[in-house]
């Protein structure tokens, strides 16, 4: 069966496990049935301590995986210009035609405008899927509310 669209989904890894880790998986294998899907993770979405779950971190906790016909780039970092320029590269070479953000903690909202920024030069359509608009943690912290808000 040919596929029909190009498509790069942009959500969180496995790494900091979560209702939304388990809809990014099962939204790629499922588009990948009839599109050409690649994935875009974030490794390391804020500092491990201010994770609500941040003795699960890193384990193994599913053996859920994505379909091995999707090409997958682990490796986007909040606090990582490095790991953004080299998300931008794996993006460029899937050449998507449509981009899919998740949207779930306003953390990755940085990495989510660089994205559009770069989509300058991919002319991809952009879907932000949200989820959450605020996280129930970042609204109980000062600092993190006021980031959320802006």
């Amino acid at each position: 069966m040919p596929y029909n669209k190009n498509i790069c989904i942009v959500g969180p890894s496995k790494r900091f496990l979560s209702g939304i880790s388990y809809y990014t998986i099962r939204l790629a294998n499922a588009m990948s049935k009839s599109n050409n899907v690649s994935v875009v993770l974030f490794r390391k979405l804020l500092p491990k301590f201010l994770f609500p779950g941040k003795e699960h971190v890193g384990k193994n906790l599913s053996d859920l995986d994505f379909n091995k016909n999707i090409k997958v780039f682990n490796g986007m970092d909040y606090n990582s210009p490095i790991s953004w320029i080299k998300g931008y590269n794996f993006i460029k070479k899937q050449n998507p035609d449509v981009i899919i953000l998740q949207w779930w903690t306003s953390s990755v909202a940085h990495i989510h405008l660089i994205l559009k920024m770069f989509n300058i030069f991919f002319k991809s359509k952009i879907i932000i899927e949200f989820h959450e608009v605020v996280d129930p943690l970042e609204e109980s912290i000062y600092p993190i509310r006021l980031y959320s808000r802006v």
